[in-house]
């Protein structure tokens, strides 16, 4: 998976997008190397340069007498993050821009020697001016609004994360959902009305995760859980018991004087191709 690359909607986002953009920017994590290092003059500075804690150079570099760290490239005498080579913006990862070290560049020409500069060194600032939008009032978000609910028993309760998936073929969205005691349940996002609704004990008392994927790809979609016996049950888009492993899984419990203390499995079946093939094969965790 690759890093985030920098946003250049230049001024396009909606209040989503706003909202998403200023999460990324104060997310984005802190590193002394991206800001250019003062140069240091021989002596006493010189010296505290090979100082530094991390047992690496953190003075004036160059390639050859003073190489900079592992992941990081040096760049007008300075230490930066290497985030690789461009020769555009929209090559460059990790909140950096493009920097054609040898030239060239725009109207220049063809980039030579492009490498990804974080924002704050070089010449072209301390941010992507692009990446600014207008600033907005909390009073400018409104409540979320409930368009329906599903809750046919009110002793009920849910602990799991409710899955979407278009189960019926529809193209519109099911919301299937384990609750308390032994409840299996599908709705219609719609209107919240029920597509099936079953009985099944799932492990720890319906409280471990479920998970939706076309397991056989023939287009409609199966549903995974754990059943109590920490074996893996599959059932087909109806919420009908399709298959059941031969074994259960089996994972180390936390246990005291021989007790079991851990609560049971509330881990969640892992859908993927993991070798890069089908069929998908599944992977759990246990806690």
């Amino acid at each position: 998976m690759r890093p985030s690359r920098s946003v250049h909607n230049r001024g396009r986002l909606g209040a989503v997008g706003r909202v998403g953009l200023l999460a990324a920017v104060a997310l984005t994590p802190a590193c002394d190397g991206r800001q250019l290092r003062p140069a240091l003059s021989p002596g006493p500075d010189l010296a505290a340069a090979y100082d530094d804690p991390t047992g690496s150079w953190s003075g004036p570099c160059d390639p050859l007498a003073h190489p900079c760290a592992p992941g990081q490239r040096c760049f007008e005498g300075g230490c930066v993050v290497d985030n690789g080579g461009c020769t555009t913006d929209e090559d460059c990862q990790n909140d950096s821009f493009c920097q054609c070290t040898l030239g060239g560049g725009g109207d220049g020409g063809a980039c030579r020697g492009g490498a990804c500069i974080p924002w704050g060194s070089g010449g072209r600032g301390a941010f992507d001016e692009g990446c600014t939008t207008p600033s907005f009032l909390a009073s400018e978000f409104a409540s979320p609004a409930i368009k329906c609910s599903y809750n046919p028993d009110e002793t009920a309760g849910s602990l799991v994360t409710p899955i979407v998936a278009d189960l019926d073929g529809d193209h519109q969205p099911e919301v299937v959902f384990a609750s308390w005691p032994d409840g299996f349940t599908a709705i219609h996002a719609a209107d919240c009305k029920p597509y099936f609704s079953h009985r099944f004990n799932f492990a720890t008392s319906n409280q471990s995760q479920l998970a939706v994927a076309d397991l056989d790809g023939d287009g409609v979609p199966e549903i995974v859980g754990i059943n109590t016996a920490d074996e893996l049950v599959v059932f087909d888009n109806q919420g009908n018991l399709a298959a059941k492993s031969d074994t259960p899984f089996t994972y180390d419990h936390n246990t005291v004087n021989g007790k079991v203390l851990d609560g049971g499995n509330w881990g969640a079946p892992a859908i993927d191709y993991y070798d890069a093939k089908p069929p998908r094969e599944y992977g759990f965790g246990g806690k």
